[in-house]
Order: C-alpha cells, then structure tokens, then sequence
C-alpha cells in the first residue's frame, strides 16, 4: 500500500499543528494554577504555624522566667527589679496580668524587655503576653487539682492593632495560645 501524503510528506512523518499545540499548552496552565493555589495555600498555612510556634515560645520563656524569679525570692538570693510581680508568689491573681507592650510600659518593667530577659523584644511586638495564678490546693490536705503548685496560665496573643508589627497567615486572629505550669509553693 501506498502511505498517503500531504503537502508531499508521508503521514507517519507529519507533527503536531499549532492548533494542538496550543490546546496542550491551555491544559497545562489550568494543571499548574491548581498547584499554584496549593503551594500560596500551604505558604500561609506555614506563616500561621510559625506565628503560633514563637507565641508558644515567648510562653514557655515568661513561665521559666517566673519559675526562676520565683526560686530566687523563695532561697533569699538577689531577685532582678523591674518584674513587677509580687516575689515569691503569695496568692493567686484574680485577673490576667499583662505583660508590657509598649516602649514607655517596657521602661517601667524593664526585666522583661530586650535588655534583661527578652521575653518582649521591644515595643509593638506582633504578640502580647499575660499570665495568671491560681493555687493548685493545698499540699497538707492534698486538696485541689495541683497540690503544694501554683498553676500559672501564660497567655500569648497576637496583636492586630494597627502601627505595630503583625503575624501573617490564614486565620491569625484565632492563633491563641494558653500554655499552662506548675510552680511549687
């Protein structure tokens, strides 16, 4: 059999068109703009559990510098000024105490400022810090749902007030952390 031609070529010898060219191409761009949207997704998705990664941090640290503060007031060893706390921890705290935030807040408690402890790097950080005591019970009884500890919730939120510095990420408003401890009496 004779192999049909066109324009003088054999067909098993004959390309693509631009036609098909072109079609192949249009699938191509709807593929990778679904991977696209995946990878901007999984990018903000990492923004949000970075920001919540430094909250837990900025958490764990207040509450080890507490634990610390706490130690050397109860053994009458030279306790840092500027904490604004009650040393060593005496009661329970009937409302959240806030951490300072801003520059004139950081002069007036500067052990927590980027000078001493560096819990708060410096004024208008993109997360706000707070804690509070509560007794756990008393150990002679073995009363209470921690005896013989204060229990010391530490909140970290973030801050989306305008001027300052801001987390980014998908759903960073609802990005809270309470991060709970024991601290003996």
């Amino acid at each position: 059999m004779k192999d049909e031609t066109r324009n003088g070529c054999p067909s098993s010898q004959r390309g693509s068109s631009l036609v098909e060219v072109l079609i192949a191409l249009l699938i191509m761009l709807f593929l990778m703009i679904g991977i696209l949207q995946m990878f901007s997704m999984a990018y903000l998705q990492n923004l949000g559990s970075a920001a919540r990664t430094e909250m837990t941090y900025r958490c764990q640290q207040l509450t080890e510098n507490m634990r610390f503060l706490n130690y050397l007031a109860k053994n009458s060893l030279t306790v840092p000024t500027g904490t604004n706390m009650t040393l060593p921890i005496t009661g329970a705290t009937t409302s959240p105490v806030t951490l300072p935030y801003t520059s004139s807040e950081i002069s007036s408690q500067p052990y927590w400022g980027p000078d001493e402890a560096e819990v708060v790097w410096g004024p208008d950080m993109p997360y706000r810090l707070s804690y509070q005591i509560s007794d756990g019970g008393d150990l002679s009884t073995g009363t209470g749902p921690a005896p013989g500890f204060w229990i010391v919730t530490v909140t970290a939120t973030p801050n989306q007030s305008t001027g300052s510095q801001r987390y980014m990420g998908l759903g960073i408003s609802r990005k809270r952390v309470d991060y709970v401890s024991q601290i003996p009496k």
